[in-house]
This record gives structure tokens, sequence and C-alpha cells, in this order.
């Protein structure tokens, strides 16, 4: 919270939701001195396995906006990110490996150098007043395919596809989404947050309103029909952070949040095919779909879940390695119908493990090229 916020340190804050956006509030809020934080998740374990967080790795970049190129205010804040990924705290959950851009087809191939013009200019961002920018020469051309065998020297087959061309840009690359998921809960835990993490205590369904001011929420009630007030004569805030899935909680928001997913696969390769790919770059195949450096799996005890780390040539033979691989497209929704008929979508209640044969197909395709 800004420094003149009306809220005091003592403030009551219950947070419902603890993925990326839960978390990084708590995280903040508990730095800033506040004393009394409860954060609320149906799943016992973090990351929670309903939320976007639960994954591998996350492409980390700062070009997006329309066309990737004329938001300037996302593209400072994503920056701002970026150093925050880069410092002690958080610098072994970021990986700066860089993000490859291709197309193959000619209109997408003009709209990409449209892009590396614009995200390259040192006076670009200067019309939004923008506080930061990307570092001289972080943008490369990628115009033949020997600027792809210099890129990306250990994908044979990539480098002599004389059709894809684009940039390479070396201020990006990927986050290890799971490890700052659990480091982020472990520090929140360290500064005193509280957490209620259970499929039916953490599950909130209803948000508890003061009879005799309506519109102010003092508290709010699980599945299991436990219902958390906040502290008495404190002010109090409730804040929700629960993705796609706020629409269940808050009824009004439904029709204007919508809940899509993306088809995500994962090869399984030998040691030395990971350590092969180490250090690639994030590569975006425009047409097609994207792919990631792959990771070595660890199998936690303690956590009773399995932590993410990059290949080593120190590795036990025996240890398993993942490549993430996902495709593009419109995405997939789950609709539904409200009282009115109206069509709004939620995530589905249950997990999916298998994907749409058309995606399978373009899934291949990104592994064949």
């Amino acid at each position: 919270m800004p420094a003149n916020s009306t809220y005091h340190t003592d403030t009551s804050i219950f947070i419902v939701g603890a993925s990326v956006f839960g978390l990084s509030t708590a995280l903040h809020l508990a730095k800033a001195g506040y004393e009394n934080i409860t954060v609320f998740d149906r799943s016992s374990t973090l990351p929670s396995p309903f939320a976007a967080s639960h994954d591998l790795n996350k492409i980390v970049r700062a070009e997006y906006g329309a066309d990737h190129a004329e938001d300037d205010f996302y593209t400072d804040l994503a920056l701002q990110a970026i150093e925050a990924w880069e410092t002690p705290e958080w610098k072994d959950c970021f990986r700066k490996v860089g993000y490859l851009r291709l197309a193959e087809s000619e209109n997408k191939q003009a709209n990409i150098r449209a892009d590396m013009t614009y995200l390259s200019g040192s006076t670009a961002c200067k019309a939004q007043n923008a506080a930061r920018w990307f570092p001289q020469g972080a943008f490369c051309a990628m115009s033949s395919s020997r600027d792809l065998k210099a890129a990306v020297p250990h994908l044979p087959v990539l480098s002599t596809k004389k059709s894809w061309k684009g940039y390479l840009n070396k201020h990006a690359g990927y986050a290890l989404a799971s490890e700052a998921i659990r480091l982020a809960h472990q520090r929140c835990r360290d500064l005193g947050v509280k957490f209620v993490l259970h499929e039916e205590h953490g599950q909130i369904t209803e948000l508890i309103q003061d009879s005799a001011k309506p519109g102010s929420i003092i508290g709010v009630k699980s599945v299991s029909g436990c219902e958390y007030l906040h502290l008495t004569n404190v002010s109090h805030l409730t804040i929700l952070a629960m993705g796609a899935h706020i629409g269940k909680l808050l009824p009004e928001i439904k029709l204007q949040v919508t809940a899509k997913a993306w088809s995500v696969a994962h090869l399984q390769l030998t040691k030395s095919e990971a350590i092969s790919l180490q250090n690639t770059p994030v590569v975006n195949l425009s047409e097609l779909g994207f792919w990631m450096e792959p990771l070595r799996i660890v199998p936690d005890q303690t956590l009773n879940q399995e932590k993410n780390a990059v290949p080593a040539e120190d590795d036990p033979e025996d240890s398993a390695y993942l490549l993430k691989l996902c495709c593009h497209g419109g995405g997939w929704t789950n609709l539904q119908n409200d009282e009115s008929g109206k069509q709004y979508s939620v995530p589905p209640e249950e997990q999916y493990h298998t994907i749409p044969r058309e995606d399978e197909a373009q899934l291949q395709e990104v592994v064949e090229h």
C-alpha cells in the first residue's frame, strides 16, 4: 500500500487465494509492516494444483501490449519485474536465457520486424513517460539460418529452417514457477503471515457482510461452514486473488471474466538430451507454439511434492527431465449458463490430464520443428 494509505499496520487483512497475486500481495504487505494478514486457499500444499502457477516454468518478458509494442506502461511494469527477478532474493528462481520469437509467414514476420524496431528504440517509451526501457543491444535480428545457428547452435533442425525469421530478446527468460511460489510462501510465513490451507476450511464460498452496513465485508465463510471474522476495533480489508475462480465468490463479475486454458505437454528426456539443451532461449514459433529449456524433476519427500531444478552434469544418472511445450491458439473455455441464460466461463471443478486432438497434432509440429 502507498505510504499515505488510510489502512494502519494493525489492519485485519484477509486474502482469498494463495497463488501469484495472493502470495505477492501478502508478501508486499508484510514487508510494509502489516501484522494481521491471513491467506486462504483450498489446497493443502502450495503451489495449488488449481492455480496456473502450478507449473514447471513461465515465460518472463516485457514486450507485451497491442502487437507486443504499444503498451509502454505494461512494458515498464514488466521490466521492473525483471529487475526484481535478478535480485539476490529471487535470482535462483529466474533463468535469463533469452526469448527467441520467430515466424514463418511473411505477415507475422513483418509484425515482428515492426515490434523489434519499436522495442529497440531508445526513445520509444518517452511518449508514455516510462521510467525504464530495454537495455541497449537486447534485441538481435534473426534474419537467416546463420543468425539462428549463432543464437541456438545446438538446434540443427531449427537452424536450417530458412523460412523462420524474427528476433532474439536477450533481456528475457523464464521463472521456475512452482519454486517461486514455494519461496514466496515460506517468506510470507517467516514474516508472520498466517495461512488456512485446507480443502474444506480454506475453500471460501461466501463473503460475510455487516448487517448494519450493507456492502461492508466483515469476514469470510468456508465450504465447511467455518466463519472467519475480521478483528474488531481495527480497520479491515478483504482481498480476492482468485484468478479465474473469482466469479464463484463474486457473481457480479463472472460475465466480465473469462477462464481460459491452453494445452501444455511435456517430453521426457534423457540426461544427455537435457544437458545438450541447457541455456536454450525460450523458443516461440508464432504459428505453432513455444517450448523451454528442460528441467530436472526432483522428488521432495518433506513436501510430498516434486521440485524443479536446472540440469547439471553431476545429476544422478536416474534423474528425470521434462521439456515443456505449449501450442498457440484461441484457447479453451468451460462455458456455463447463468439464471438469465447468459454464458460465462469458469474453471472446471476437476483437473484434466488430456488435451484436444487438434492441439496434440499442433504440438507434434512444434516438436518436429
